[in-house]
């Protein structure tokens, strides 16, 4: 059925405007010839089919030979290929998805690390993390970032994630990958860059967990540091004080085949390592802030190894971000940390002396129940650290002189060290 130009006037009755968009609100049809479908069909008219229709009533009474036959195909061919253009958008918005997810799919692996643990699925952190290429340390080799399979997550504290990774078609060890987790910004990855790149220049230590390779392409970056299969220190301390056997004989060799002095250079082994990286690190110009055992590894041969140190530059920045009343390694750090963010030499002196105790107290919370907001007002009421059963008078005066609330009262890190030795080869 044909509408004529003053059937299209008396459709359209008004056009409500709310919040300044003008809207297409209803139409009034008075053609009683009308029928229903017509009526739905102009009720659910888009604004450009009613623009369309305005400007055939506009129009309609000029020559056919004017504005009207030159207007409207314009309009519709723009109408047209807006359709389109929105179209193809859309439709490559959804390939581009489509294709993003399949690529997941093909990183994504299925682990059982073993009847401890359930099957854990990891996913790069983003689909672009497949490509780009980086060199492995000390030698030639150059792999792609889809080369290497990450297969199960590793439990850790800190600011960074971790996962137990391989790499495809190659006979190399297991290692490490290491990211940033919690929404790092541009300058947090600009800092782990620069670490990147100044470890590629440093000799390697013993004492310190080796660096693999680093993947610097593009965000996330990745660091890939060697696998150590004994775990933490920590794991060892915890097991041996509950009666494990195995780690007893890794931690003891058994309390009744060994004499206390015996015991004690065991253990004192311990100490020396961490104490050697963090000289270490001083001399490449990195700092690892609160030293405790969850953050030192143990080889098969009972070699300690430090990890997750940073770059002495970056320092005051990762302290100005912790929450001290929420992290675990609370402490571990020097009252000038927790309350002025000031962190030196003699932070180091604090925090290696809490890890002294902590080992001969087979893995003890040092300052349980610490009160925060107590010991900010009275930093000398701080609790006295008793002496651990194992440890020796002369190791305990030599842990007292480190633990002083004022920093320039504390011994220095030199005559630490220079103790300690001559302890240890006594004890020897």
């Amino acid at each position: 059925m044909g509408i004529s130009t003053s059937e299209m006037v008396s459709m359209m009755e008004h056009i409500h405007v709310r919040k300044g968009v003008k809207e297409l609100r209803h139409f009034k049809f008075m053609s009683k010839s009308m029928d229903m479908h017509l009526l739905q069909e102009h009720r659910n008219l888009s604004m450009n089919h009613f623009l369309y229709s305005f400007i055939v009533y506009t129009t309609s009474d000029t020559d056919k030979n004017g504005l009207y036959y030159v207007i409207v195909p314009i309009l519709f061919t723009i109408s047209t290929l807006t359709s389109l253009l929105m179209y193809c958008k859309v439709h490559r918005t959804r390939s581009t998805r489509m294709g993003i997810e399949d690529r997941m799919e093909q990183n994504t692996i299925t682990f059982t690390a073993n009847n401890k643990h359930e099957d854990v699925e990891v996913k790069y952190e983003s689909p672009e993390d497949v490509v780009g290429e980086f060199y492995f340390y000390g030698d030639n080799t150059v792999l792609n970032r889809g080369d290497i399979i990450l297969t199960s997550c590793i439990s850790s504290t800190g600011r960074m994630k971790r996962w137990l990774a391989s790499t495809k078609g190659n006979d190399r060890s297991l290692i490490v990958a290491n990211t940033l987790r919690d929404n790092p910004t541009s300058e947090d990855w600009l800092q782990v860059k620069s670490l990147m790149e100044h470890l590629r220049h440093i000799p390697k230590h013993e004492n310190v967990v080796g660096i693999v390779a680093a993947d610097t392409v593009q965000i996330p970056y990745y660091i890939y540091t060697e696998y150590i299969t004994n775990g933490t220190l920590r794991d060892v301390l915890c097991k041996a004080k509950h009666e494990d056997a195995y780690a007893k004989n890794i931690y003891l060799d058994g309390l009744s085949g060994y004499s206390q002095i015996s015991d004690v250079q065991r253990i004192g082994s311990f100490l020396m390592g961490p104490l050697k990286a963090i000289f270490f690190l001083e001399s490449i110009d990195c700092d690892h802030p609160a030293i405790c055992s969850r953050k030192v590894l143990l080889t098969p041969n009972m070699v300690c190894k430090v990890y997750d140190f940073n770059l002495r530059s970056a320092t005051k920045k990762m302290l100005s971000n912790i929450k001290f009343e929420d992290n675990i390694r609370l402490p571990w750090f020097a009252p000038e940390t927790i309350f002025k963010k000031r962190y030196d030499r003699e932070s180091d002196v604090w925090s290696f002396a809490v890890f002294i105790w902590e080992v001969f107290s087979q893995g003890a919370s040092p300052f349980d129940g610490l009160d925060l907001i107590k010991f900010a007002a009275q930093p000398d009421a701080l609790p006295v650290l008793s002496k651990p059963d194992l440890c020796s008078d002369s190791l305990y005066a030599i842990m007292t002189s480190c633990l002083k609330v004022n920093p320039l009262d504390r011994i220095s890190l030199t005559t630490l060290k220079t103790r300690l030795f001559q302890l240890l080869e006594n004890i020897a």
